[in-house]
């Protein structure tokens, strides 16, 4: 007698999206794509931030942010964690556990 497909095929195999996602994690193809949605969603944030910064990196689930001057840049810094949490709200699908500020 053979055994049941079922219980059988479920053992054996991993997800082939499982192990796919776990590939694209560890690439530097995956932070692009994180950018550029990053970038397509960018307009939907804190008027405030987005009139005084704009995105220019990720990486390592870091958003390096560019501002206008040092005022903005000092200012940020200051808010850095409500920041964080606004990124975390606003960028779904976007793993962000730390924003850097640059000039």
């Amino acid at each position: 007698m053979l055994p049941k497909r079922g219980l059988h095929m479920r053992r054996r195999y991993t997800k082939v999206g499982d192990v796919l996602a776990k590939i694209l994690d560890n690439t530097p193809a995956r932070d692009s794509w994180q950018l550029e949605q990053i970038k397509k969603m960018w307009t939907r944030l804190d008027p405030v931030l987005v009139k005084h910064s704009q995105p220019v990196t990720y990486f390592n689930k870091t958003v390096i942010l560019k501002t206008e001057n040092e005022m903005w840049k000092t200012e940020f810094e200051k808010n850095k964690e409500a920041i964080v949490l606004k990124l975390k709200t606003f960028l779904h699908g976007v793993k962000v556990e730390n924003v850097e500020f640059t000039m």
